[in-house]
């Protein structure tokens, strides 16, 4: 499930290495991925991966967005993506996909060079599944399904790299925002780390705090007591929390989401079937990296919790309940 692999991204474990090296994670017996019943381990690499390089990330941090997508209902209103939260507004609808065997979301590009481009997100249909050949130096595939409010360049930053605006690793971060709103209930607060702090796109940043506040208020029993991502190989279930959480947010959540890490060829430390994953070439600039780095400072988190030091007062749900949400990701 998308929502699942988008999230996961947000919480994964405080206490480990979030920045994978590119190897082959061995997360359902000696597989990264969960294989069909009979099926061997396939090949990690070739479009799959754990992390993007920092040259691709500087990249996509210099692009420039020129269609956020929003989340609105129907007419144009505020929005619940999440009914599970209790808020009263309307649903939230999702962007328009269109129809077609082979829906993707791509970044199209306009002016000369690769730094600094501007770019919109469009819909890409095709009757093949075979993208490879696709890209060229004005349009690129940048993750298989329709684009949603977390598809875009800055978005896949902080997805590629586990590491939050703020400078912080992004369960570090994400923790951080969680535990501030359970102490205070401020949503806009949320809303504003997730944004700030952590960096993700106005959209994207909403889309996630309705996430928090969901999860925490209906998943609470189940993630406490959670255990290992996922059970024993071959079918290495996920857990009852990442259960409850993927439940809770529901199948329309997806279609409003857009990017997932395994529709990005993006792993993490939950595993999934091995055919949820989409082999993608995150080559942005026609197959050269040039320097696209910034004077822009990194800023310190808005929310008052120091993250690196507060981890052993935290009430274990906040981490547990961290924990999985992050490994939802994305």
């Amino acid at each position: 499930m998308k929502t699942a692999n988008f999230l996961s991204f947000l919480f994964v474990g405080t206490f480990a290495a979030v920045v994978a090296e590119k190897v082959a994670p061995e997360l359902c017996g000696e597989c990264w991925c969960i294989p069909d019943e009979g099926d061997s381990c396939p090949a990690f690499g070739n479009g799959i991966t754990n992390k993007l390089d920092q040259g691709v990330v500087e990249i996509l941090n210099s692009f420039v967005l020129k269609n956020e997508f929003e989340l609105k209902s129907a007419d144009g209103g505020p929005c619940n993506p999440v009914p599970a939260n209790g808020i009263v507004l309307p649903e939230c609808v999702g962007p328009d996909i269109p129809s077609g065997p082979y829906v993707s979301c791509a970044m199209k590009f306009t002016g000369e060079g690769c730094c600094g481009r501007e770019y919109e997100l469009v819909n890409y249909v095709s009757d093949d599944p075979d993208i490879s050949q696709v890209n060229n130096e004005s349009f690129v595939i940048t993750h298989r399904e329709a684009c949603g409010v977390c598809s875009s360049a800055q978005d896949l930053a902080i997805l590629g790299t586990g590491i939050a605006k703020s400078g912080l690793t992004v369960d570090a971060q994400a923790i951080a925002c969680g535990f501030s709103f359970f102490a205070n209930k401020d949503f806009d607060k949320l809303v504003q780390c997730f944004a700030v702090d952590m960096g993700y796109t106005s959209s994207c940043a909403l889309l996630w705090s309705h996430a928090t506040g969901a999860t925490a208020a209906n998943c609470a029993s189940q993630c406490l007591s959670q255990g290992d991502n996922n059970g024993p190989a071959p079918e290495c279930k996920v857990n009852a929390c990442i259960n409850c959480t993927e439940t809770v947010l529901g199948e329309g959540y997806d279609m409003i989401l857009g990017r997932a890490g395994t529709a990005s060829g993006l792993t993490n430390s939950i595993a999934r079937d091995c055919s949820a994953f989409s082999p993608i070439n995150h080559d942005y600039c026609n197959g050269t990296t040039p320097s696209c780095k910034t004077d822009e400072s990194l800023t310190g988190p808005t929310t008052s919790i120091a993250a690196n030091n507060f981890a052993l007062s935290v009430p274990f749900f906040v981490l547990s309940f961290g924990f999985t949400l992050l490994q939802m990701h994305f």
